[in-house]
């Protein structure tokens, strides 16, 4: 597990520090590397999503060592006199029923004693700020709630305060839940309630597998190698409101957290279907799965920047600071450029790497462990995988495909991304479906990666997708299971299909259950998709929201903005709209 520190204040106040969670136990303050700092550190992987203050490194520790055993329950938590700050937003109105409050469950392993003392500052609708109660919760072996409700009577206007834990003991358990609002009586949402109703986004009654069928699938694509967990869950969140069917993320259980989180928010605001989750996964080296690396105090400090400039994932940020080495010579510390690639934020598009004048950065790419990979479709909430290949060879797909063993009794669909290698292309998907063949339970899918990593608005980029499916479109012989267009999709997609008349036309075969369907099923769009809504929109628009809720609260929930959220739903229905025939957006010819 790693934890990702942020510092908002101090000597570091900017920088990011990542720590190993075995580390947490043995670290000394010097081994920090810090002097002194205040700010927040969250989860990147492991649990999911949690954000924490700390006020000085001896309560960041231990944060850090309560926060590591609530990710590994498995284990004894042994509480000690420490101060723990653990922050719990309230957001409450009059016209809002709370629907979930318990914001700390403790079961106790063995004897021992706990208690739970809560103090929160709320600002009141008639302006007055008042301090709740402190409540006390205390009880030995065995499980012990600590449940604080608010009355819906009260009309609270903000948010605030904070949860002090104390206790000692050996316990078992610490889990934390947040406190979720009833979103469905909330009057802010009603614009994008209504919209998502005027447009006709798909209703609880449909499928997933109806819109293959149909030839109007559509699926985002976050990336499988994009990992910012705060930007993945608003982008679910926005994508299941404008009814997409699928959400493609990263192979990682803080990533498909946030997806699902952001699924079920958007469910929480009007009842929707519920799309499915894919994760992605690779055989060997491929574009998705790499990362770009550099070390920023080997470029000059009068580098122009040109990677963070290109770069369309704001993935790199470079700030002048004070290098590391020691001088002894009495001469001023020199000055270095520090930062360098977010890595959660990057997704390997490689745009950096032609741009850099002095060829510092480079590639790093890695192949997802198939064990953790099938111990993760095992889990709740994935409904299908990707598997990325060269389809020039299918030894290693058939290595992956048996290291993934009995988890494929999970899926609902299958997918196989591959690029169009010619003539030997219907050979190798011939070849790869005789590996899959004996799991006919699942239904299978084939996304034709057109131009991978493009992302591009223009109308060239999407043509080597179109031309792919035209060719596999016209071949009779090839092996069955549902096509889908990727890698250069954008909004010109959709009538380029039209042209070559493969937009929602049914082809028919007796020889596949999955036979009677629309020769193309749907489109995906990933970087077009991230580019439009993530990293214009949803940077422009919650942008200043996102960076003023971290400062302030170490969260960022974007349907607590509703006009933001509205105006991101207008973006993302716009695209998802030329494929599902949305009105107004597009009316079906």
């Amino acid at each position: 597990m790693v934890f990702s520190v942020i510092f908002s204040d101090g000597e570091f106040k900017g920088s990011t520090l990542e720590i190993q969670g075995a580390d947490i136990f043995t670290m000394k303050e010097r081994e920090f590397g810090i002097v002194s700092g205040t700010g927040y550190f969250r989860f990147v992987k492991g649990y999911g999503v949690m954000e924490t203050e700390f006020i000085d490194i001896a309560n960041l520790r231990a944060v850090l060592k309560l926060n590591l055993k609530q990710a590994s329950p498995q284990q004894n938590l042994q509480l000690s006199s420490h101060l723990y700050n653990d922050y719990m937003y309230y957001i409450q109105k009059s016209d809002q029923d709370l629907i979930r409050s318990n914001p700390l469950e403790v079961e106790a392993g063995g004897l021992g004693v706990y208690r739970r003392r809560s103090s929160r500052w709320v600002s009141r609708s008639d302006g007055a700020t008042v301090k709740r109660a402190t409540k006390r919760v205390s009880g030995l072996a065995g499980t012990i709630w600590a449940r604080e409700k608010v009355s819906s009577e009260e009309a609270w206007l903000g948010v605030a305060g904070g949860e002090w834990v104390t206790g000692w003991g050996w316990l078992g358990t610490v889990k934390r839940a947040d406190m979720r609002v009833n979103l469905k009586s909330s009057k802010n949402l009603d614009n994008v309630r209504n919209l998502v109703k005027t447009v006709g986004v798909p209703s609880l009654t449909s499928s997933p597998l109806e819109s293959l069928r149909k030839g109007n699938w559509v699926k985002l694509i976050c990336g499988a190698s994009f990992e910012d967990v705060v930007d993945i869950r608003n982008l679910s969140l926005v994508y299941t409101l404008a009814g997409v069917d699928c959400i493609d993320c990263a192979a990682d259980m803080a990533v498909v957290s946030a997806v699902n989180d952001g699924i079920e928010v958007a469910r929480d605001i009007m009842d929707l279907r519920r799309p499915w989750v894919m994760i992605s996964v690779n055989d060997d080296e491929d574009l998705h799965f790499r990362k770009a690396e550099f070390d920023p105090e080997d470029c000059p400090l009068d580098c122009s920047r040109p990677c963070e400039i290109v770069c369309p994932a704001s993935a790199i940020s470079l700030n002048e600071g004070n290098s590391k080495l020691e001088v002894s010579d009495g001469t001023n510390t020199p000055r270095v450029l520090e930062g360098g690639v977010i890595t959660e934020r990057c997704y390997g598009c490689g745009r950096c790497l032609p741009v850099c004048p002095y060829d510092n950065i480079r590639a790093v790419t890695y192949i997802r462990d198939t064990t953790a990979t099938a111990d993760l479709i095992k889990r709740n909430g994935i409904d299908a995988v990707e598997i990325h290949t060269s389809g020039r060879q299918t030894a290693l797909f058939k290595e992956l495909w048996d290291g993934l063993g009995d988890s494929i009794a999970y899926l609902r669909l299958i997918a196989v991304s591959l690029p169009d290698v010619g003539d030997s292309t219907i050979s190798s998907m011939n070849a790869m479906y005789s590996i899959m063949e004996p799991h006919p339970h699942c239904f299978n899918l084939w996304q034709l990666d057109g131009r991978p990593m493009s992302g591009d608005i223009g109308r060239g980029a999407t043509r080597e997708s179109i031309a792919f499916a035209v060719r596999l479109a016209a071949i009779k012989d090839r092996p069955p299971g549902f096509l889908q267009l990727a890698g250069g999709t954008n909004a010109h997609t959709v009538d380029g299909l039209k042209k070559m008349g493969l937009f929602q036309t049914t082809s028919s075969t007796t020889s596949s259950p999955n036979s009677l369907h629309a020769s193309i099923g749907g489109i995906a769009y990933g970087g077009y998709a991230r580019k439009k809504q993530c990293f214009l929109t949803m940077v422009q628009i919650v942008g200043r929201v996102l960076s003023s809720m971290q400062s302030q609260h170490g969260v960022a929930r974007i349907e607590d903005y509703p006009e933001h959220l509205l105006e991101a739903l207008k973006e993302a229905l716009a695209l998802v709209g030329t494929v599902k025939c949305y009105d107004p957006f597009l009316t079906c010819q």
